[in-house]
């Protein structure tokens, strides 16, 4: 019997990964309600329907046009060879790593402030320790746009470089900083971190050691922490709308992962029942949604904005998207790999939240971009001091 999963560079695809999100997707959604777990909607749409099968089809169309695209966009050059453990991607990644964190530091520097500016440190504090974090989210929206406070997202790929400059034998006290500032973001602001980092640490080890062998009795132990965390998190939000329900640690947990997965389907399938834009109630009320949940699939977001022309947008930003991955697939440079990260995890999230145009991934492209370019100049004036100094 295999104790050991062999996950490879493929598996990390832009199809792959949007093909198996939403799979999981669908798995959720047929679950049976169970007792107390909450599952998000009340009653099933109909998936044996019209709006069922445009909803099929478009997931196919989705994951037939990124796969062209992607394919057709490689270099036409053989696969480079495993990058791990060379002196080339420690010096980026100890770059980008420092840059990364210096700037997160500023964004998260700039969202404590904000918050204790507002209501002081022991408002801070309460609303942590009582279930009530997701006020201090409602802070940080208030008028909110793309700026200062977005540097906060920076922390996600910092993490990310963290564990591979370890990796890489790099060790330094700033390790411990640089988990201080994603933590913070993850309990002030956003799950979403948390599961971003580890998705974006996941695709970087990879990508540069090509295959990852996996043991299954540690994978399940992995699993069962992450469902640990994830659940007190939940509390640290949520734990007033749980405790409400009469809904214990276990059924809370369980309730909010089935509610996370399952839900968007629903929202597909009322999006092609009522492709309409503006009419956010009825989608609710014929839906059995529940109203507090936001996030209720890429197709139900879109065409709500634009009616059927959603559709449209979406196959164009796949096709975009995957030609663009796909330029950059052999590519050996770091920033490259954590732009590449980037963009796949909004393929991993699209079966819930069209997070492409979204501020935190823009934040992330710009800064990778720019932090990417300025190594470039890094290297190039080293090189002509070097060449200065033995001429």
């Amino acid at each position: 019997m295999k104790t050991s999963l062999k996950i490879n560079a493929d598996t990390f695809t832009p199809y792959a990964v949007l093909i198996i999100t939403q799979l999981v997707c669908l798995a959720a959604w047929s679950m049976p309600s169970l007792g107390q777990i909450r599952k998000g909607f009340e009653v099933h749409l109909n998936i044996l329907s019209i709006y069922g099968a445009q909803l099929f089809l478009s997931i196919f169309l989705t994951f037939f046009i990124s796969c062209f695209f992607y394919r057709i966009s490689i270099p036409k050059k053989p696969t480079p060879p495993p990058i791990f453990f060379t002196k080339k991607i420690l010096l980026e990644t100890v770059f980008l790593y420092r840059f990364f964190l210096f700037f997160s530091a500023i964004g998260v520097g700039s969202t404590l402030i904000k918050i204790v500016s507002f209501n002081g440190y022991v408002f801070l504090l309460e609303s942590i320790l009582s279930g009530e974090a997701n006020q201090l989210k409602k802070i940080l929206y208030d008028g909110y746009s793309v700026g200062i406070l977005s540097l906060r997202y920076l922390s996600i790929p910092c993490f990310a470089l963290m564990i591979l400059k370890r990796k890489l034998g790099i060790k330094q006290f700033t390790d411990i900083i640089a988990l201080v500032f994603l933590i913070s973001v993850v309990i002030i602001s956003s799950r979403l971190a948390l599961v971003f980092s580890v998705f974006l640490t996941v695709y970087l080890y990879i990508s540069t050691k090509r295959n990852l062998l996996v043991n299954i009795p540690k994978l399940t132990l992995i699993a069962l922490l992450g469902f640990i965390v994830l659940s007190l998190l939940n509390l640290s939000r949520n734990y007033g709308f749980y405790q409400n329900r009469g809904a214990n640690f276990l059924n809370a947990g369980i309730s909010e992962i089935v509610t996370y997965l399952g839900t968007p389907f629903q929202g597909a399938l009322i999006a092609f029942k009522y492709p309409i834009p503006g009419i956010s109630t009825l989608h609710y009320k014929h839906s059995t949604i529940e109203h507090v949940l936001n996030t209720n699939s890429s197709f139900l977001q879109l065409f709500s904005d634009h009616g059927q022309l959603g559709l449209l947008l979406i196959f164009l930003t796949i096709a975009l998207t995957s030609s663009f991955l796909g330029l950059i697939s052999t590519s050996q440079r770091v920033s490259m790999k954590v732009l590449s990260g980037v963009l796949l995890y909004c393929y991993a999230e699209f079966w819930r939240v069209f997070l492409f145009n979204e501020g935190i991934i823009i934040t992330l492209i710009i800064c990778t971009l720019l932090f990417g370019c300025l190594y470039e100049l890094y290297k190039h004036i080293k090189l002509n001091n070097a060449k200065c100094d033995t001429s």
